[in-house]
């Protein structure tokens, strides 16, 4: 390219901006060795029309000085991109460049370009949208990617990959640590990330998934007095409260237990009522979602020692499903169960409350309130809930 064709404006005094009046139909890639293109594509990744020299310098590092100054002169000459200078003693100094066509070049070297990408989120937005419908226990982990506006793109598929990572685990009824999910949805067993746990840990209930820090343990607390083949019997009665494995629960070949369960989801609280707990009622810590494997330990232990049941949760909206779910172990049994310390008039004098969430606290009493099967305690809350938009935490009184 002739350097006839670079052209120069006058800014000001000892400030200049060069260009090129090359065509734009006639705009091609200069002839770039590898060094040169790979330093093009760094430059040219960023959605910003003007960039100043300093920092373009300071992508290429300390040894390509002067291949910077080379691309920049071959681009110049082609007409990609103009380029203002100071003169400093004597001399020009570049101060920056400013790309002629930056979606063109995006195009010419392969890049994405800001449309591209915001197309691209949203069909990756569309395709989550229809799949996790499915999914409630996903909801607000899709809602945050909904409205996280500014989230890059790689990470925001990272994360829709984790959450089908999570739908096939549940499909599949898997249970494990997290170990384990990590070598499912990973390369390896620690291919999963600290922030990627992390955000996982903020918008999904993974022990309701069947996803452990470690072994599933069931915490029980009471007169209960638990048997197992060949070993002695296991008497809780002279304990506070005791964890056991799971994999020991479905394992247990005679119990013997009070009048009356009563399930508690408040650590706090379980803890706080098995240290006052009577001669009538056997405690039993209630883990947010049960995952499958509490859901299955307690099967067990109601297929030997099969009594009736206090549920109590948050009076909120996922406590009030929460109650719902463990209700369902006591209801396939033909057992009475009922909702305690719960209902509309426990929210109504608790002393701390917080107000709905416009999102998910809303969806989900929506669709409480849609079932047929809602006892009518539970379906007071709920209506409570959604006149005075409130919640609370069980804790404050339990």
């Amino acid at each position: 390219m002739s350097q006839d064709q670079i052209q120069e404006t006058l800014l000001g005094r000892d400030k200049r901006e060069r260009y090129s009046i090359v065509p734009i139909g006639a705009r091609t890639l200069p002839l770039l060795g590898v060094v040169l293109l790979d330093l093009l594509r760094v430059w040219a990744k960023s959605d910003s029309t003007t960039r100043s020299w300093l920092p373009l310098l300071g992508l290429a590092g300390p040894c390509q000085i002067e291949a910077s100054e080379q691309l920049a002169e071959q681009l110049l000459q082609c007409g990609w991109l103009s380029i203002k200078e100071r003169r400093e003693k004597g001399a020009w100094q570049r101060q920056s460049i400013t790309w002629m066509d930056l979606p063109e070049l995006k195009v010419l070297l392969g890049i994405s370009s800001k449309a591209d990408r915001q197309s691209q989120r949203e069909a990756l937005l569309s395709d989550l949208r229809d799949w996790s419908q499915t999914h409630p226990v996903l909801e607000s982990a899709v809602q945050a990617l909904h409205e996280a506006k500014t989230m890059k793109l790689d990470d925001l598929a990272q994360r829709i990959s984790l959450l089908q990572s999570l739908m096939q685990w549940q499909l599949e009824q898997r249970i494990g640590t997290r170990r384990d999910f990590a070598l499912e949805a990973g390369d390896g067993t620690k291919a999963l990330t600290s922030s990627m746990w992390s955000w996982l840990d903020e918008y999904v209930d993974l022990p309701a998934l069947g996803i452990n820090r470690f072994m599933p343990q069931i915490w029980l607390a009471g007169p209960l007095q638990l048997t197992w083949s060949d070993k002695p019997t296991c008497d809780l009665s002279a304990l506070h409260c005791v964890g056991l494995s799971a994999q020991d629960m479905v394992k247990l070949t005679q119990v013997k237990a009070p009048s009356q369960y009563w399930l508690i989801e408040n650590r706090a609280s379980f803890e706080r009522q098995a240290a006052q707990c009577s001669g009538d009622v056997a405690l039993i810590w209630l883990p947010g979602r049960p995952p499958n494997s509490w859901m299955t330990a307690i099967s067990a232990l109601l297929d030997l020692a099969p009594r009736p049941a206090l549920i109590s949760a948050d009076p909120d909206p996922a406590g009030v499903e929460i109650a719902l779910t463990a209700s369902t172990i006591w209801q396939s049994r033909a057992l009475p169960w009922q909702a305690h310390l719960m209902g509309a008039e426990t929210l109504q004098v608790a002393r701390k409350v917080s107000p709905l969430g416009a999102g998910y606290d809303r969806a989900v009493l929506t669709r409480l309130l849609q079932r047929t099967d809602l006892p009518v305690v539970l379906k007071d809350l709920c209506d409570y809930m959604r006149i005075h938009g409130v919640k609370a935490e069980q804790e404050g009184w339990l």
